[in-house]
């Protein structure tokens, strides 16, 4: 039996710990979105990244602001970070082609 499922889209997140801009840190989650191609080749948005912080830590000033707290990450690692994740999700779903180039 075969199976024909492909998926087209997929959202995903995973905890993290973002630094302030004095260094402080929380901890939050990144969410992202991402495209799979019909040759299964899937790539993260990197405009989809989102850095939502708990704001638990009294001494950080994250927390308050998805977009202030996202942009104040570095974009780059934000980026590897959730295309490893997407990686690893896929992965561990049966019955998709996996190319991640």
């Amino acid at each position: 039996m075969t199976n024909d499922f492909t998926i087209k889209q997929f959202e995903g997140s995973f905890d993290y710990i973002a630094s302030g801009d004095d260094g402080e840190e929380d901890f939050g989650e990144v969410k992202y979105r991402a495209k799979i191609d019909d040759l299964g080749h899937a790539v993260v948005d990197p405009a989809s990244i989102k850095v939502h912080v708990a704001g638990v830590n009294p001494s950080s000033k994250l927390g308050h602001d998805v977009d202030s707290d996202t942009e104040i990450q570095d974009s780059e690692e934000l980026l590897q970070l959730a295309q490893y994740d997407l990686k690893i999700a896929l992965a561990t779903m049966g019955g998709i082609r996996r190319n991640y180039d």
